[in-house]
């Protein structure tokens, strides 16, 4: 399990920075404190966002939720969004 949540975290910050979006400008779009995203972005921690959040992200993003969703989420063998 922790293996698919260090996935989910990477690919977190990695379609945020695709994204073009400081931890700060996502947690505003997300509705969440920065120091929320900043714990779903940390290894160490357990935290993760929820499909709500991470729809609300992607759709700033311009980018379809259902398919962020997918790539987030999707395992190891989805290397791009």
């Amino acid at each position: 399990m922790a293996e698919y949540r260090q996935t989910i975290k990477g690919r977190l910050k990695h379609f945020r920075k695709l994204a073009n979006l400081s931890q700060t400008q996502a947690a505003k779009v997300a509705g969440v404190a920065r120091s929320t995203w900043q714990a779903w972005e940390n290894p160490l921690r357990s935290a993760l966002p929820d499909v709500a959040a991470l729809a609300a992200v992607a759709d700033a993003a311009r980018v379809d939720p259902a398919a962020a969703l997918d790539w987030l989420i999707g395992g190891a063998e989805r290397k791009q969004l």
